[in-house]
This record gives C-alpha cells, sequence and structure tokens, in this order.
C-alpha cells in the first residue's frame, strides 16, 4: 500500500485540525507542521517499543525500517580504567535510538545492569560478569562494558536508530529540522501513516489550547527526553 507523502500528512492534518480547532485558533505553519509530525512520528515509535516490536506482524513492520547494526573491532573499544577494572568503552551511533540486541567477543550475551545493581555486585563472586554473561551500563561517554576480566576484541550492537524528521517543503539553515532542510517523507511504514497524522492533529490543539503548558518551541527540545540513560 502506498503511503502518504509529507504534504498529504500535512493536508490530513489541517482538516482535522480545523475540524476541532476553535474558529479564532492559529493556524501552523509548514515548519511546525513538520515539527508537530515528526514528534508524532517518534510517539508512535515510542508506543511500538514500549508495546514490543516483535509482538506481531504489523509492530515489526513499522520498525523494520529503523533497525541498524554495527560491529565493533578491536579499534573501536577503549578501556575504561576510570571506572572499574575491565571495564570498556564503545561509543554510542549518533542515531542511536534503542537498543535491542548486543553481544561481545563473539558469544558472550551481554545484561543490561542498573548503577545500584553495578555497586551492589561487583564484589558479589555469584554475581560477576562470567564468561557466558558481560554487564553493560549507560554513560555520558558511551556504552559501558564490563567483562570478566577477559579482554573486550568485539562488540556487535543491534539497534533501533532514531527516525528522521518529516519535512513539508524546504527549510533554511537557520529553521533546520535536526540539520535537515530538503523535504522529507516519513520512512516509516505506510500503515501507521494516518496514525501519525492522528497523532499530530492531538499535539497541534493540545499546544493550541496550552493543555500542556508550553509552546510549540519546546516540542524541538522534547526530542532529547529519551537519552541513552532511558533506553537500558
Amino acid at each position: 500500500m502506498a503511503g502518504l507523502t509529507a504534504k498529504q500528512m500535512q493536508q490530513e492534518a489541517k482538516v482535522a485540525y480545523e475540524a476541532i480547532a476553535s474558529a479564532d485558533a492559529p493556524g501552523y505553519t509548514d515548519r511546525q507542521w513538520s515539527i508537530l509530525l515528526t514528534q508524532a512520528q517518534e510517539n508512535v515509535v515510542l508506543e511500538v517499543l514500549r508495546l514490543g516490536f516483535d509482538y506481531d506482524e504489523l509492530r515489526r513492520r513499522v520498525i523494520q525500517s529503523l533497525i541498524e547494526e554495527k560491529t565493533y573491532e578491536s579499534s573501536d573499544i577503549s578501556e575504561f580504567t576510570n571506572f572499574a577494572d575491565n571495564t570498556y568503552k564503545v561509543s554510542i551511533p549518533s542515531d542511536y535510538f534503542h537498543l535491542v540486541k548486543d553481544t561481545a567477543n563473539l558469544k558472550v550475551r551481554v545484561r543490561p545492569v542498573s548503577y545500584d545493581f553495578y555497586h551492589t555486585n561487583i564484589k558479589n563472586p555469584f554475581e560477576n560478569p562470567n564468561d557466558d554473561e558481560y554487564w553493560r551500563l549507560f554513560t555520558k561517554e558511551g556504552l559501558i562494558i564490563v567483562t570478566d576480566g577477559t579482554e573486550l576484541t568485539d562488540y556487535y550492537l543491534v539497534y533501533i536508530k532514531r527516525p528522521d524528521p518529516i519535512i513539508i517543503s524546504t527549510l533554511t539553515a537557520n529553521t533546520a529540522i535536526e540539520s535537515e532542510t530538503a523535504p522529507k517523507d516519513c520512512q516509516l511504514d505506510s500503515t501507521v501513516h494516518r496514525q501519525i497524522v492522528t497523532e499530530a492533529v492531538k499535539l497541534a490543539h493540545a499546544y493550541t489550547s496550552n493543555q500542556m503548558g508550553y509552546q510549540i518551541q519546546s516540542l524541538e527540545s522534547n526530542r532529547a527526553r529519551y537519552g541513552p540513560q532511558a533506553q537500558q
């Protein structure tokens, strides 16, 4: 099934928004609709991830275009000695959004742990990382891998990338959305295009009526709400 272009998504959103907005409600520019649709797209992706994208075929199709893989070799890995012994650091991909699966040293599974768990159990011989399972923590420095003492020589990561913004018409460098200026259609499966439109209309109406307590400009900063630390 053919999906909606960014312009078509805006047109459908405008019709729905005008049907529910008051007569004196302000309209939105192409750039503002682009921001609204981009935020709505992200909300839809977050909801799919929250419910589990392997739950059914539809959710898998929604996420499929966002799945990326990255293999780190020894040259991409550095010791993180200022944290603890047997600890290594790898950088997070710039488009990283949600971690799906990772392995280390070809076959060792990697377990996400909290900092509380780490500090409670790092000296517990019955809970320490072993040759079947390493630990992973998030930090602003990147991903931290704690091994059983074995040198980390490779690391394999499967992740969901942040979806590209939806841009209706050409922007200037000063009005770019996530450094993008060229028109860009939604990259998600067409089955959720109208769901994104519906979410964008809800956001538009909420911001107009100030139900969420701030103006549309804050939409751009909202894209930083779900950083790596929230994706453990």
